[in-house]
C-alpha cells in the first residue's frame, strides 16, 4: 500500500475558481482591502481601514507567486447538510503536511512516510478507532525552519452543533418523572455553578429523562437536529486521543474550530451588536446562556465526560474557538459556569505557521459584529426550531444570491478572507504569514492549495 503523501488521487489541487470581489476598483498608488459587515472589499480609498500592496510590493507579489493550503475540517454530524449526510471529518497537520480526515472506527492503518503520522494511525487503529486520510497537502512556501522538521501533530475538529436536551421532552413527562426515574448528574456537573444557581428541579429533572433514555439506547430525535448519534463515535474518537502512549499525547495539540453548542436554534438573541466587541442583551444574558449551555451538557454528557477526560490526558494543549452559534462562550461568564475552558476567537502556532479559526467573521449573515434583525442570520436560526426543512435548501439559496447579486459565492468569500490575511501580514505587517490555514462553519469539507496572484490579476482588472 502506497504512503498517503504519494498517492496521487489524494493530493490536494490548486483552487482555482475565479474569486470575484463585490466591488472593486484600480487606480491610485495603493490597493486597499477593507472588512465589511462581513464582507470583503477592495478599493482604492483611502479611508479603507486596511492597505495592502504598494507598487513595490505587487511587483514583489508577482515575483513571489505566494500561497498557503486552506482546509475546511466540515463536521461531525449526522446531518451536515439538511440531506442526511453524515460526516465523521476532521484534519490534522504535522510540520508542512495537511491532511483532511474521515474517522472510520476501523483497526486497519494506512501506511504514512511521515513517522509521527504514521505512530498516530497505527495508535488510533490498534484502539479500534482508526481514520481515513481523503486528502493531504503540503505548505512549501515561506515555512519557519523549524515547521519543516517539527514533529507535533494539531488534531482539529470541526463543527457538532451539540442539541439542548428541552428538544427531546414534554412537559407531562417532566412532570410524570416518578422518584424512581430519578438520577443524579455526576459529580463534576453537580459541582457546575449554572447548576448550583438554579431555584427549580427542572433541568435536573431533564437530566433525568435524558439519562433514562441513555440507560435504555434509546436516541429520541428531532428534526432540529444534526448531530444526532454522532455521539457515540466522538466519545470513541476523543477516548483514542487519550488512550495514546504518554510520550505520544505530549506532542498532540487538539483544535476544535468553534459551533460545538447550539445556542441559536429556537432561542432568541443575546447580544446587542454593532462596532467592536458584541454586549449583552441583559444583565441576565450571560446566566440565561449558561442555561443553555447546561441544557446541553445534560443532553451529551457522554460526550463532555470525553472531554474532561482528554482536557486531563497530558496533551501538549488543548483549545477551544467560538463560533457564530456558540458565540456566546466568548464570555468567560459563561464558560466558568459551565466548567468549561475559555475560548478563543483564533488560534496561531506551528511557529506562526498554522492559523485556526471557525471562519464565521467573513459570512455577512453571521459574524460577531452583526445587527440583528429580520434577514440575519441568528434570526434565520431563530426559524430553523420551527421550519427546520429550510436546511435542505440552503446551498441552493447561496447558489440563487450569488446569481442575482453582486455578493460572492460563500467559498469564495472564506478564501478571500484567508488571502486577505495573509497579504496584510506579510505586506503591510512585514511579517513571516502563515501558510496553512484552517476552518470550520460550512460542514463543508474541502481541503485545497490557494495560489493569491489571482486574487490581485482580479482585483487589478476587475470593473462594477
Amino acid at each position: 500500500m502506497p504512503n498517503v503523501e504519494g498517492q496521487g488521487s489524494l493530493q490536494a489541487q490548486e483552487y482555482i475558481q475565479p474569486l470575484r470581489f463585490r466591488e472593486t476598483t484600480s487606480g491610485g498608488n495603493r490597493f486597499h482591502w477593507v472588512f465589511s459587515a462581513g464582507e470583503l472589499r477592495c478599493s482604492a480609498s483611502s479611508r479603507a481601514d486596511i492597505a495592502i500592496a504598494s507598487p513595490r510590493e505587487r511587483t514583489a507579489f508577482y515575483r513571489d507567486r505566494p500561497s498557503f493550503v486552506y482546509m475546511d475540517v466540515g463536521a461531525w454530524a449526522d446531518d451536515s447538510d439538511g440531506q442526511n449526510t453524515v460526516r465523521r471529518d476532521f484534519g490534522i497537520v504535522c510540520g508542512p503536511h495537511v491532511y483532511l480526515c474521515h474517522y472510520t472506527g476501523s483497526r486497519q492503518a494506512q501506511q504514512s512516510s511521515v513517522p509521527n503520522v504514521q505512530s498516530f494511525m497505527r495508535g488510533m487503529a490498534s484502539q479500534g478507532r482508526g481514520f481515513q486520510v481523503i486528502g493531504h497537502a503540503l505548505a512549501a512556501q515561506r515555512l519557519d525552519p523549524r515547521t519543516v522538521t517539527n514533529t507535533d501533530l494539531y488534531v482539529i475538529l470541526g463543527d457538532t452543533h451539540l442539541p439542548p436536551v428541552e428538544w427531546y421532552y414534554t412537559q407531562q413527562e417532566l412532570i410524570g418523572l416518578s422518584q424512581a426515574g430519578v438520577r443524579n448528574p455526576p459529580a463534576w456537573m453537580v459541582g457546575l455553578p449554572a447548576i448550583s444557581r438554579q431555584r427549580t428541579n427542572l433541568l435536573r429533572n431533564y437530566y433525568s429523562l435524558a439519562q433514562q433514555d441513555r440507560e435504555r439506547g434509546n436516541l429520541r430525535s428531532h428534526a432540529s437536529d444534526i448531530f444526532r448519534g454522532a455521539g457515540n463515535d466522538l466519545v470513541r474518537f476523543l477516548g483514542g486521543l487519550a488512550g495514546l502512549p504518554a510520550a505520544q499525547k505530549r506532542q498532540i495539540h487538539f483544535l476544535q474550530t468553534g459551533d460545538m453548542f447550539e445556542m441559536w436554534i429556537g432561542r432568541s438573541y443575546q447580544f446587542r451588536t454593532g462596532r467592536g466587541r458584541p454586549r449583552w442583551l441583559s444583565g441576565n444574558s450571560a446566566n440565561l446562556c449558561s442555561d443553555w449551555g447546561l441544557a446541553i451538557l445534560m443532553r451529551n454528557t457522554p460526550v463532555f465526560a470525553a472531554i474532561r477526560q482528554l482536557n486531563q490526558a497530558g496533551l501538549a494543549e488543548s483549545v477551544w474557538c467560538w463560533g457564530n452559534h456558540d458565540s456566546y462562550m466568548m464570555s468567560t461568564a459563561v464558560t466558568s459556569q459551565l466548567g468549561l475552558r475559555a475560548r478563543v476567537s483564533h488560534y496561531r502556532g506551528l511557529h506562526n505557521d498554522l492559523w485556526v479559526e471557525h471562519g464565521h467573521r467573513f459570512d455577512s449573515f453571521n459574524f460577531d459584529q452583526l445587527s440583528y434583525g429580520v434577514g440575519s442570520g441568528p434570526w434565520i436560526t431563530e426559524q430553523l426550531y420551527h421550519f427546520p426543512g429550510v436546511r435542505s435548501y440552503e446551498e441552493q439559496a447561496q447558489g440563487v444570491l450569488s446569481y442575482i447579486s453582486p455578493r460572492p459565492e460563500q467559498r469564495n468569500v472564506h478564501i478571500m478572507g484567508a488571502g486577505l490575511m495573509y497579504m496584510y501580514q506579510r505586506y503591510d505587517q512585514g511579517a513571516n504569514p502563515f501558510s496553512i490555514y484552517i476552518m470550520g462553519h460550512t460542514h463543508r469539507r474541502f481541503l485545497k492549495t490557494v495560489r493569491l496572484r489571482g486574487i490581485l490579476e482580479l482585483a487589478s482588472t476587475a470593473r462594477t
